[in-house]
């Protein structure tokens, strides 16, 4: 029933001679910080925000890892996550490789072959 009531005056508004029902919005004024503590604030905002991504990867990594652990492979299958990781030790890959490539994922072989160039 409020929703008929509210189309009704709506309507009503739109009737009445030469008015607008609503305002428009007409231009947005540009938020550019002038003062230097105006300038500090937005950039203690930033950091703020960059420290709330870089923790939301953190979280990321450790619950991939944690899951991995359990056998459930992350995102890829269990069964991918072991056979890529068979793969790299077969390649002779560190510990911290194996994690890397792990959790990012993406073809293992081409990547890693490509690293291991670079470095020899």
């Amino acid at each position: 029933m409020p929703g008929i009531f509210g189309v009704a005056l709506r309507g009503y508004g739109m009737l009445k001679k030469g008015k607008k029902a609503y305002n428009t919005i007409k231009s947005v004024k540009p938020n550019v910080p002038k003062t230097k503590s105006e300038k500090l604030k937005s950039k203690l905002a930033i950091a703020k925000q960059k420290t709330k991504a870089s923790q939301a990867r953190l979280d990321q990594t450790v619950f991939d890892i944690k899951q991995k652990s359990k056998g459930r492979g992350g995102f890829a299958a269990g069964g991918q996550a072991r056979r890529k990781e068979k793969l790299l030790d077969k390649l002779g890959a560190t510990d911290k490789e194996k994690e890397f490539f792990l959790i990012k994922g993406g073809d293992v072989s081409k990547e890693f072959k490509k690293k291991r160039k670079g470095k020899n």
